[in-house]
C-alpha cells in the first residue's frame, strides 16, 4: 500500500512515536488525522503539517462518544478511512499490590478499550477500502517485566486481539499490523505513573536509552507495504522473544533475578 493521498488516523498523535509517524506520514503525501489529548499540541504539529493535508481532532479514546466523533470528523473532511494506527498508551510503575486501582484501570481503558474502540468505530470504512489497522504494541506484551505486570497485561491482550482479528478480516481485504518495540527515546518512562514506593533504580532513571521514536516509524511504515503480521525491534528483541516461549520459567527466574 502506498502512502500518497491515504487517510491515516494517528491516536496519541501529539508526542513521541506518535509524533514523528505524523510527520513521516505528511511527508509522503497522506492526510493525517491527529487525535490525543493535548489540543494545543495537535494544533501546533497540524500549522507544520499543512492545514490541507492535516485534521485536528481532540480525543481521549477511553471515552466511546469522542472515538465516534474522531471517526465521523475524518469521514466528512476526507471521505474515507484507510489506515488507523492505534497508538495511544502509558505505562505504570510498582508492585500490583501498590497500585492505584483508578490507574490500572485507565491503563487498560486506553492502552486495550481504546484500540479496539478506535478499530471497530473505524472499521465499516476500512472494509470499503481494504485498509490496514496497526496496533502499537509493545515487547513487554511478549515478555512480561516485574513492576510493569499491568501495563504488559494491556499489551499482550492488545497482541491477542489483533491476531484474533487479522484471522477474522482476511476475507475482508483489512490487513492487521502488530508493532512491538522495545524501550524507545520517548517521554513515556518520565510520564509513566510511579505507583510503587520499591521501584528497582533502572525504573527511576532518567537517561534517554533505547531506539528512536523515527526507526519505529520506518519500521512500521515498512510492514504497512509490505502486509507484514508483526514487528519487533530492535532485531534482537525477537530472539529474546523466541527464548521467552521456549524457556519461560528460565526467562521468568532471570528477569526476577536481575530485578530484585
Amino acid at each position: 500500500m502506498e502512502l500518497n493521498g491515504r487517510v491515516v488516523i494517528v491516536t496519541g498523535a501529539s508526542v513521541g512515536i506518535g509524533e514523528a509517524l505524523a510527520r513521516r506520514l505528511a511527508s509522503e503525501e497522506a492526510r493525517v488525522v491527529l487525535a490525543a489529548r493535548s489540543e494545543d499540541k495537535l494544533t501546533a504539529l497540524a500549522e507544520q503539517l499543512g492545514e490541507e493535508q492535516s485534521l485536528v481532532v481532540p480525543t481521549d479514546v477511553s471515552e466511546p462518544g469522542q472515538v465516534e466523533r474522531l471517526v465521523s470528523r475524518t469521514v466528512e473532511r476526507f471521505g474515507s478511512i484507510d489506515i488507523v494506527i492505534n497508538n495511544a498508551g502509558f505505562g505504570v510503575y510498582g508492585l500490583v499490590e501498590e497500585t492505584n486501582w483508578e490507574h490500572f484501570r485507565k491503563m487498560w481503558e486506553v492502552n486495550f478499550f481504546g484500540a479496539v474502540r478506535c478499530t471497530l468505530a473505524a472499521l465499516p470504512y476500512l472494509k470499503a477500502r481494504r485498509g490496514v489497522v496497526v496496533n502499537v504494541s509493545s515487547i513487554a506484551g511478549k515478555i512480561p517485566i516485574p513492576y510493569m505486570t499491568g501495563y504488559c497485561a494491556t499489551k499482550s491482550a492488545l497482541n491477542a486481539f489483533s491476531d484474533g482479528l487479522r484471522m477474522e478480516l482476511m476475507r475482508s481485504g483489512v490487513h492487521v499490523v502488530t508493532v512491538c518495540p522495545g524501550r524507545v527515546r520517548t517521554e513515556f518512562h518520565r510520564a509513566a505513573y510511579r505507583d510503587g514506593r520499591n521501584l528497582p533504580a533502572m525504573f527511576q532513571r532518567r537517561d534517554r536509552s533505547g531506539i528512536a521514536a523515527e526507526e519505529v516509524v520506518r519500521a512500521m511504515l515498512r510492514a504497512i507495504r509490505r502486509k507484514n503480521r508483526e514487528v519487533i525491534l530492535p532485531w534482537p528483541l525477537r530472539w529474546a522473544s523466541a527464548g521467552r516461549t521456549l524457556l519461560p520459567g528460565l526467562t521468568e527466574r532471570l528477569m526476577a533475578r536481575y530485578l530484585r
